[in-house]
């Protein structure tokens, strides 16, 4: 990650009225507010409260003292403290009854459509990159050659194939090959109504933030947003917040200049036509289109690379006419038997088996006795993680002995009354989450505790 970024003239603070990019009245309604939740407060302290200059502050604080709202209490050098009067407070319940955010001032929607478009990603990789990024996976020449270019491109990515076979491992990690830094702001200002963009479990910020940084803005890794069959046509809307009258941004707003992950694409309750139909626009022109409650309609940019991942036929998910607008489509489907093998020692050393050198190929040769035609990464992690429940539960050596993994293979597979039936019956966990996401997962992490 390049935690520098050459700090551009639009990401610099404003340091009078004339340079700031949301009203003067908003500002106000910002010292009335904070001041109100504070009861006393100082422009030195609003300063760093509201994230804006001093002068711009004093413009502020002058212009609600000329209007009797608030009462100074004292004056430090430049510093005056000061507290609401009755009048001030009555103007500051209404601004709290209308939005009760008290926070870092907002940018306005036109700065924030600028900055998102300065920083939008540019793609200079290489087969190295796309291998380090995928370095903890075990993933074959072929599937690097295909991931590469497509990501380069920066345009929708449809990841599908059979359910095990690392789609969503692989699309999770495509963050990776992001190697610079964007800028994020708190919040948003459009038609005096505030919109939080910054969210804590999306936006990483870099540890060092660059001198002469609006404090409006946060710098961030590129961000990431991943959403399964929880996705719902309303998360791609503002949202407001009855109670505080705060809108929260959307999913793709956050994840604007970063990756969106659309997972188990097909799986959510809405139709997936309702889905498609929601992402033509913005797939095509990347512009997006939202609503206030009371019906103002704004453009906000649409600069994300979209990674749809399924196991479900394309052609069965939309028409022609949407997926020409995916055009990068990846097949990811089963494993060679030496892929299968490599993947097997790494889930045999994360799960704490003693390894011998054939235990892998023991274990691949097991997997085709019990009529398994396609070798899924999945395979061995799960059932592995199975093997060590046994063991661990009757105080066995921690090796994977052949009785142990054919135990292990049966509470996995489903069990059919033919050899024939078998082999088209891996039907044990492969929908469902805890077993799948773990499949090639990040063996770099440490192995949760397998269940008893």
């Amino acid at each position: 990650m390049n935690n520098e970024l050459q700090l551009p003239d639009i990401l610099r603070p404003p340091t009078i009225p004339a340079e700031l990019d949301v009203p003067m009245l908003l500002v106000e309604q910002m010292v009335l507010r904070r001041t109100f939740v504070l009861e006393q407060t100082s422009t030195h302290q609003l300063e760093i409260d509201i994230g804006l200059d001093i002068e711009i502050v004093d413009k502020a604080f002058e212009s609600l003292r000329n209007k009797k709202h608030v009462n100074v209490l004292g004056l430090t050098g430049s510093n005056y403290r000061f507290e609401l009067t009755s009048v001030g407070r009555s103007r500051a319940e209404d601004a709290m009854a209308r939005c009760s955010y008290n926070g870092i001032t907002p940018v306005s929607l036109r700065r924030y459509s600028e900055v998102v478009q300065l920083l939008r990603a540019e793609s200079h990789l290489d087969a190295s990159d796309v291998r380090l990024a995928l370095s903890d996976l075990v993933v074959s020449d072929e599937l690097v050659d295909r991931v590469g270019p497509a990501f380069a491109t920066q345009r929708p990515i449809l990841l599908h194939g059979p359910s095990g076979t690392g789609k969503t491992s692989i699309a999770e990690r495509l963050v990776r090959l992001y190697d610079d830094a964007v800028a994020i702001p708190h919040s948003v200002e459009i038609d005096g109504q505030i919109i939080v963009v910054f969210d804590p479990i999306v936006h990483r910020p870099l540890v060092r933030q660059p001198e002469g940084l609006d404090p409006r803005w946060v710098i961030c890794e590129r961000p990431m947003v991943v959403a399964g069959g929880e996705l719902e046509l309303s998360m791609l809307d503002l949202k407001r917040d009855p109670v505080s009258g705060i809108y929260m941004a959307p999913l793709q707003m956050k994840a604007n200049n970063g990756l969106l992950v659309v997972d188990d694409f097909g799986r959510q309750m809405i139709p997936p036509a309702s889905l498609l139909n929601r992402w033509i626009v913005p797939l095509e022109r990347r512009v997006d289109y939202l609503t206030l409650d009371y019906g103002l309609k704004f453009v906000i940019p649409f600069e994300l690379l979209v990674v749809f991942s399924t196991n479900i036929p394309p052609l069965e998910l939309g028409d022609e006419a949407f997926f020409r607008r995916i055009p990068n489509k990846i097949h990811v489907g089963a494993v060679s038997a030496d892929e299968f093998d490599q993947i097997t020692e790494i889930a045999l050393d994360k799960c704490g088996f003693e390894q011998n050198p054939g235990d892998p190929r023991m274990f691949r040769q097991l997997c085709e006795e019990v009529g398994v035609t396609s070798l899924r990464p999945c395979i061995p992690i799960d059932v592995c993680r199975i093997a060590r429940s046994i063991c661990d539960f009757e105080r066995l050596p921690m090796h994977l002995s052949r009785a142990v993994a054919m135990r292990a293979a049966e509470m996995y597979f489903t069990a059919t009354a033919t050899r024939n039936e078998t082999r088209t019956a891996m039907l044990a966990t492969p929908t469902q989450p805890s077993t799948v996401k773990p499949l090639l997962l990040s063996f770099s992490k440490p192995l949760q505790d397998a269940p008893a």
